[in-house]
């Protein structure tokens, strides 16, 4: 999807957003054409602030959401718990289903 797409159908049409902060190495859409001068050029016209975030490190180690996801997905939460400084949680709504009886199998 392009990012002009995605920007303004998925983001400035459902969200009323204010501010986005991006990373300085930050790339969306089909091609990861989205980038900080787009957003900067979009941010004129839709009236939107953008902030620039610089690299965070840690021990040398650069500190992405990708690497987090990795440290989650990999169950290493002792070293995710250290880059971000807190333990990982989920939360959310519990949703009640149809209650329906059967055998369940793992």
């Amino acid at each position: 999807m392009t990012s002009k797409h995605f920007l303004i159908h998925f983001i400035l049409n459902n969200v009323n957003i204010k501010y986005i902060a991006v990373g300085n190495d930050f790339c969306f859409g089909k091609n990861r054409i989205g980038n900080i001068t787009y957003l900067k050029k979009m941010s004129e016209i839709y009236k939107f602030v953008i902030f620039f975030q610089p690299n965070l490190g840690l021990h040398g180690m650069r500190i992405s959401s990708s690497l987090i996801k990795k440290k989650i997905l990999s169950g290493k939460f002792i070293e995710f718990k250290n880059l971000l400084g807190h333990d990982f949680y989920i939360s959310g709504k519990v949703r009640h289903g149809t209650k329906r009886k059967g055998l369940l199998v793992f």
